[in-house]
């Protein structure tokens, strides 16, 4: 048990007296322990029979008799997921509490979690206690200790005692601390579902609060008390000496937020109120807290002056043009379409004082600030760069959106690629690479293909590599050791291939009942999948695992530089190559099955990717949200670990079009803008740290221009979400903003007198008719025009032209004689915080719920409403889960093949969902050319008889 748990007393009672005779019950405990059985474990050493206490488990498997329980009881769970909350409550949990008897009788939770979760540390008491209105009584690590034992016996005994149970009624006794349900009080479904409308962590008390008995006393009483729940009375973020908000719910704007959740007199959701409560934030709030100024250039002087913002940014101006500029930024009249918008770019944009008690920074400010840094002295761009900006068409990614024109700031990347080779000066150099990149902020991918597996063979000596498993280890400890002055945690992933010898050990590192010697808690996995994998599937044939260490030997090339599909029979003839063998389905099975527990891993289609890769080399890996696709190039390094040469590796430099504002202005524009843009943050950007980061930037300026908003603006449009119209939009749509990107990409070339180096050797530069990359839209073999009138007549009405075959051949002419300025342009990465102040709907996925709800630091929930949703569209609405994983994949495979590099591709499943239906996706999104998958969401069983009536979410 955490700190925060324990207990103030210091009485510690004597633990009740054993007896050998038998006696009546005087309660009962239910529990639940998974296959790792360390629940049960437990619960066997706190031999509570002896105590007169009755005790059942929950069976593990479907298949077996259910449990039945007709008196009151304490339920002991352990918690699921790694803390992630959908997966907090075990499944079968869920179904014994869905018997409304079950979930009559329950009295008390005690949860069993992992403290390296942090405020999921037992996460499934507090959501179970939450939603039944019992106390969490108490919470230990994993298997218990001897102390924990000890306060569960006596804690038990002492509860039994001191809480009556034959009192318990369908609604409530005298007793019971559970309070009657108000039918007005309606919740939407979390877009988690992880409880139908449960609640997030940050909803729950305090674990002071909650949590009753103390693993340091281990006498302490458990006393039942009532479960406060924040969500009824909302914190107010304002100022103690702010008028006009405490207490008043017409003008707080958390309760106003909350009335998102509530119908109106006529059954309607209550839009309005989340814009009122925008307004009072926005007026009341911050602008109680915020530092004023009498003039621009006076807030200028205080903000460098006082080491707030970067000198040279501003330097690069004159005062006239700064004059003229900021009378522009002050007049725009900008307001956030959300009050979710407003509070997001509030607490996690907008600079504030050191302290941190004033803001120096409303949003049309910062977008002026990273406009002017971004533009690099050029008034010109830094106009344009604004004025999309302030429209809301082009948003600059997170790091580049925080950082830019501050003095105190990171990087303005978002995150990076690193390859490892087999040796240990290479593997010294991945382990300072992440820690170095942590530190600056963004996210690390790193290959571990190459890696010699466990039991190879070190100076022709057998049996003596350790794997990559120990160097999983040490990759995830640097991130959590590197964890951004403390503000959170380093963010990394590790990618194997499939046919690596380790690739099992590898996927088991994720399972929840794995050794923690080597289980991986926090580093996300991908796998890199060749098709020759899904063949020997189909065929039902075994497969080959090669070792990397062999095959380095005899091809004289990293394991990753070998396409496994191409070299898959040969490799298997070679007697040189040492082999072992799995079943290919049984593999399948295996990553849907982890895909059940965690979400992870990723998988990369590494052949799908290599063709329509246009770059010379191979891509071998993706990256933490798996839509960077770019070709790496090994470091080779002395023993003292300096450069014996300096490889590439991968920077990603990213924004998005929000699509709907994109087509409302000038959708030519506003690309050529937003690839200006990305261009001058990998200009802006030299990564001394890693140098063979540092030089694939320099050479190659590659960027991902993203998209957000799709579902929101079909929807808004009258178009479903996975229909013929849909897909079409999404194929018109992404392959119009190519062009523009590849035009604008030329226009840099030109102007900066040379290419991408090794433009000469992609397939752009290949002879028109002979392979060249622009070929599929002049040959016919891409349409050209929309399938459906109503596509047809949406773009004429926006007025954005489609690009013809003739302009397509003569982009081509111009690009074979100057080439492209940019090696990468596109990437549709899982856009998050941006999404939010935006208005928008996250990525071109569809939404995960209708109101969304936000866990949002220490306020608990905030609520957010799909972008342009009325009471009189909501049939556009439906649902990621509603619209299912074979839409969701039409609609990615119609933009992929006009993006240079990948998507993140999310794929979501009703509760009743199998590991064949997540087969059936993995192999259906293979067909259809997806490059990559992220993560799988499986939508969670409410737990029955407890869903709130009328909730917004649930009826719609």
């Amino acid at each position: 048990m955490d700190d925060d748990t324990r207990s103030t007393s210091r009485t510690q009672p004597a633990e009740p007296p054993q007896s050998d005779s038998p006696r009546a019950s005087i309660g009962m405990v239910v529990y639940f322990s998974s296959a790792s059985e360390n629940t049960a474990r437990f619960m066997e050493r706190c031999r509570l029979e002896d105590l007169g206490i009755t005790t059942r488990r929950i069976p593990l498997r479907a298949a077996d008799a259910p449990l039945r329980v007709d008196v009151p009881y304490v339920l002991v769970v352990p918690t699921y997921g790694g803390g992630d909350i959908d997966k907090a409550v075990p499944p079968q949990v869920r179904r014994f509490l869905g018997q409304p008897e079950h979930a009559r009788l329950l009295i008390g939770v005690i949860a069993a979690g992992n403290t390296n979760f942090g405020e999921a540390y037992g996460m499934a008491g507090d959501l179970i206690a939450d939603r039944y209105h019992v106390p969490f009584l108490f919470r230990f690590e994993l298997m218990g200790t001897p102390s924990d034992e000890q306060a569960m016996r006596t804690g038990l005994v002492r509860f039994f005692r001191e809480v009556p149970t034959a009192d318990v009624a369908p609604d409530a006794s005298a007793q019971s601390t559970r309070p009657a349900r108000s039918a007005q009080s309606v919740q939407p479904t979390q877009s988690t579902q992880s409880l139908a409308s449960a609640p997030s962590p940050s909803d729950l008390s305090t674990p002071s609060a909650t949590s009753v008995i103390s693993t340091t006393s281990p006498g302490a009483i458990m006393m039942p008390i009532a479960h406060h729940n924040p969500s009824r009375s909302p914190k107010k973020a304002v100022a103690p000496n702010t008028p006009g908000e405490a207490g008043d719910p017409t003008r707080d704007p958390h309760a106003l937020n909350a009335m998102l959740g509530l119908y109106d007199a006529d059954g309607r959701i209550q839009f309005d109120k989340d814009k009122q409560a925008e307004r009072a934030y926005v007026t009341g709030h911050v602008a109680a807290n915020t530092m004023r100024f009498v003039s621009t250039a006076e807030r200028l002087d205080y903000l460098i002056g006082h080491g707030y913002y970067e000198a040279d940014v501003f330097r690069a101006y004159s005062p006239d043009f700064l004059d003229r500029f900021y009378a522009r930024v002050e007049s725009c009249g900008f307001e956030f379409d959300t009050f979710l918008g407003a509070f997001k770019f509030a607490t996690s944009y907008a600079l504030k004082t050191f302290d941190g008690t004033q803001y120096l920074e409303d949003f049309p400010q910062r977008a002026a600030a990273v406009a002017l840094a971004l533009a690099g002295g050029d008034e010109k761009r830094a106009t344009e760069f604004f004025e999309e900006i302030i429209a809301r068409r082009f948003q600059p990614a997170t790091p580049t959106f925080l950082n830019l024109g501050k003095a105190q700031r990171g990087e303005a990347v978002s995150c990076f690629l690193v390859r490892i080779e087999d040796n240990m000066e290479s593997i010294s150099r991945g382990i300072n690479a992440a820690l170095q990149l942590s530190k600056r902020g963004g996210g690390v991918a790193l290959l571990l293909s190459n890696l010699r597996e466990l039991d190879a063979p070190i100076k022709h000596i057998e049996h003596q590599s350790s794997g990559v498993v120990p160097v999983m280890k040490l990759l995830e400890d640097s991130f959590s050791y590197a964890n951004q002055l403390g503000a959170r945690q380093g963010a990394g992933a590790v990618y194997l291939n499939a046919h690596h010898p380790d690739i099992l050990r590898f996927l088991d590192t994720k399972r929840e009942n794995a050794d923690e010697k080597i289980r991986i808690k926090t580093l996300a996995l991908g796998v890199v999948v060749p098709d020759v994998t899904f063949e020997l599937a189909k065929r039902k044939q075994p497969m080959a695992l090669f070792s990397p260490y062999d095959v380095e030997r005899v091809y004289g090339l990293p394991f990753a530089d070998i396409s496994v599909s191409e070299r898959y029979d040969e490799m298997v003839a070679d007697e040189r190559i040492r082999k072992t063998y799995i079943d290919a389905r049984k593999f399948f099975t295996t990553l849907a099955e982890l895909q059940f527990e965690s979400g992870y891993p990723y998988l990369m289609f590494e052949d799908t990717v290599n063709r329509a890769n246009p770059i010379a080399g191979r891509v071998t890996m993706s990256n933490l949200c798996s839509e960077i696709l770019q070709v790496q190039e090994p470091s080779a390094y002395h023993e003292d670990l300096s450069y014996a040469h300096v490889g590439r590796d991968v920077s990603c430099n990213l924004g998005s079009l929000n699509i709907a504002h994109a087509m409302d202005g000038d959708l030519a524009a506003t690309v050529e803008t937003a690839i200006r843009a990305l261009t001058a943050v990998a200009e802006r950007t030299s990564i001394d740290c890693v140098p063979s980061i540092r030089r694939a930037n320099e050479e190659g300026h590659a960027i991902g221009l993203g998209q957000m908003n799709l579902h929101g603006f079909l929807a808004r449009e009258g178009i479903h979400y996975g229909s013929e119209e849909s897909i079409d939009f999404t194929d018109m749509y992404f392959m119009t903003v190519a062009y523009h990107a590849y035009r604008t990409s030329h226009l840099l070339a030109v102007e900066h007198g040379r290419p991408f180096a090794r433009f000469g050797e992609s397939a752009y530069a290949r002879p028109a008719g002979e392979g060249n990359y622009f070929d599929r839209y002049i040959d016919g073999t891409q349409p050209l025009e929309p399938a459906t009138e109503r596509v047809r007549t949406l773009f004429e009405r926006c007025g954005v032209a489609i690009p013809t075959a003739d302009d397509w051949r003569a982009l081509q002419r111009d690009v074979l004689r100057d080439g492209l300025y940019n090696q990468n342009l596109q990437a549709v990465p899982p856009t998050g915080s941006i999404s939010y102040i935006n208005g928008a709907t996250s990525s071109i996925h569809p939404i995960a719920s209708k109101i969304e709800i936000r866990k949002e630091g220490k306020i608990g929930r905030v609520y957010y409403p799909a972008a342009f949703m009325t009471n009189d569209n909501l049939e556009y609405f439906q649902d990621a889960y509603e619209i299912g994983w074979k839409k969701i994949i039409d609609v990615y495979a119609a933009a992929t093949r006009h993006v240079d590099q990948g998507l993140s591709l999310t794929l979501f499943f009703p509760d009743t969902a199998t590991t064949r239906d997540i087969n059936q996706a993995q192999i259906y999104a293979w067909r259809k050319g997806i490059k990559t998958l992220y993560y799988i969401r499986i939508r969670q069983q409410a737990l029955a008889g407890t869903e709130t009536a009328g909730c917004v979410s649930c009826m719609l």
